[in-house]
């Protein structure tokens, strides 16, 4: 008992200290552009930031509308494999019973949760 109150204490001053940060603070820069297709993209640095049509410069790196909806057409495309994978399986079941379907839906499940989902926010 004596130990478990010691190490919270000694926990709690270590976190105490971590309040006192004497770096200076930087505001964060915030800037943003939609694209056409609807999508906007978002930066929240304590860099630079600036916007344009067309994309945006988070910290010196360039995001584009163009770069998003190509990602963005990637991920459909996996989840339109996926779905075609879970079709071809789910076809073989002669009784759509759970039995047999769970197996395709986990697998369908799995193959979407590896689909990489387009970015369209940095930092915020």
């Amino acid at each position: 008992m004596r130990r478990a109150l010691l190490l919270t204490a000694l926990l709690a001053a270590c976190a105490g200290l971590g309040a006192f940060d004497p770096r200076p603070s930087q505001a964060a820069q915030m800037c943003s552009t939609t694209c056409s297709s609807g999508v906007t993209l978002k930066c929240c640095v304590p860099g630079t930031c600036s916007s344009a049509s067309g994309g945006l410069v988070c910290d010196g790196v360039s995001h584009t509308c163009a770069d998003y909806d190509a990602a963005n057409s990637a991920y459909n495309s996996c989840l339109n494999s996926c779905q075609s994978a879970y079709n071809q399986c789910a076809s073989r079941c002669t009784t759509h019973t759970f039995t047999c379907l769970a197996p395709c839906v986990t697998q369908r499940n799995a193959c979407e949760d590896s689909c990489p989902f387009p970015q369209s926010s940095w930092g915020c």
